[in-house]
């Protein structure tokens, strides 16, 4: 997990980056478990999942 910047806002956001070529496709199903979970979250002390980036090798799920 990384803090980031968002430039335009100044608002710090949380990045959890999972690389693909470490995951085996039990860990797969449970990313996305985890990503569906975080999505339904509404709760003021829970990071919310406000964005899935995704490249060749990595996957970036943004929190607030």
């Amino acid at each position: 997990m990384k803090s980031v910047l968002k430039i335009e806002t100044q608002e710090v956001r949380i990045v959890k980056i999972y690389r693909k070529n470490e995951l085996s496709s039990e860990l797969v199903s449970m990313v996305k478990e985890e990503i569906a979970f975080f999505k339904t979250l509404d709760h003021p002390n829970i990071a919310k999942c406000l964005e899935v980036l995704e490249d060749e090798h990595k996957l970036y799920v943004v929190l607030d």
